[in-house]
């Protein structure tokens, strides 16, 4: 819809993981390289974590996307299931047929599909997306599953990606066993002010448009606060503000369209009054305004000058007549 207006080839603020906009700062780059080591060198089990929103899945997705050939993968993206559910979907992921009902007729099938890509040279990759909705029975199957190994190296790399609360779920002491296998551990932390800006532009710039100042400063540096660093909210304000923007005829996105998006969406940010996101509201409006205020006001004393003059005239008119 905005996209022809501001000189866009697509819209920049896509909620779909497209790698076309892939973003990696420092921190994406180090979690990047944590994964690949850990599955290149077979050391069996990585964790990583972030908040909802962070681009956790971004990232894995970049991952399988550039693996060498040599790595089998099997991606589980909905992880509430049940045992039986769990291993007919890494069977299936894997290509393994035919499956059993009972558990330990699944691991000794597995395990000869382990052996089997050891002896091939390849690497099998488990990968669970949003892993902090296990339930505690399947993550038990997954530590059976880590025992899987040779002398020398473990057979099947697992990576759990997951928010915060996988973390917690780990520390459990039923758990301790599981937690204590985790030989790579990384937290995505929230994108910086900096990382916010260039973030943003860059998106723009891949999205088509010539002016990567096409948000002010400030406008930029509240996103950076309503967001809390978070893509998938910065790319929420970034549309919303954009489609303001166009419906309001205006080319460049300042402070006050964000405090209209931040308004709407009732984001909230704990060290930010709510009356600095009605301030440059209102500051905006009246700034619109003020050429307006300043015609009305003049109109209004031609009017009482207008009327002041006809009662003068009127009162005259009279006069006269009394003479006559």
């Amino acid at each position: 819809m905005y996209c022809a207006f501001y000189g866009f080839q697509e819209r920049p603020f896509n909620l779909t993981p497209d790698p076309h906009f892939l973003y990696l700062n420092s921190h994406y780059r180090e979690a990047y390289a944590h994964l690949v080591y850990g599955i290149r060198e077979r050391r069996g089990f990585v964790v990583v974590t972030g908040e909802v929103g962070i681009g956790k899945t971004t990232l894995i997705q970049n991952l399988l996307n550039n693996l060498d050939e040599n790595v089998e993968i099997a991606y589980i993206f909905n992880p509430i299931l049940t045992i039986t559910e769990f291993f007919a979907a890494i069977f299936d992921e894997f290509g393994i047929r035919p499956h059993s009902q009972d558990k330990h007729e699944n691991l000794r099938i597995f395990n000869e599909f382990l052996l089997k890509c050891l002896k091939e040279q390849k690497i099998p990759v488990l990968v669970i997306d949003e892993a902090q909705n296990l339930s505690l029975k399947v993550l038990e199957e997954i530590r059976l599953l880590s025992n899987l190994e040779t002398q020398k190296n473990k057979l099947l790399q697992m990576v759990l990606v997951g928010q915060p609360e996988l973390k917690q779920k780990l520390g459990r002491s039923e758990l301790r066993q599981l937690n204590q296998r985790v030989v790579i551990r990384y937290h995505l932390p929230p994108l910086s002010l900096l990382e916010v800006k260039d973030y943003i532009r860059k998106r723009l710039l891949v999205a088509g448009t010539a002016d990567v100042n096409l948000f002010s400063n400030r406008a930029l540096e509240m996103i950076a606060r309503y967001s809390n660093g978070i893509p998938r909210l910065i790319n929420v304000i970034g549309d919303n503000a954009l489609l303001i923007g166009y419906a309001q005829g205006i080319r460049n996105i300042d402070e006050g369209i964000i405090g209209e998006v931040v308004t709407d969406l009732a984001l909230k940010r704990e060290n930010v009054p709510a009356a600095a996101v009605k301030g440059v509201f209102m500051k905006r409006y009246l700034s619109r305004w003020k050429g307006m205020l300043w015609i009305v006001a003049l109109l209004a004393i031609l009017v009482l000058l207008m009327v002041s003059f006809q009662q003068e005239l009127d009162r005259g008119m009279a006069f006269i007549r009394s003479l006559l």
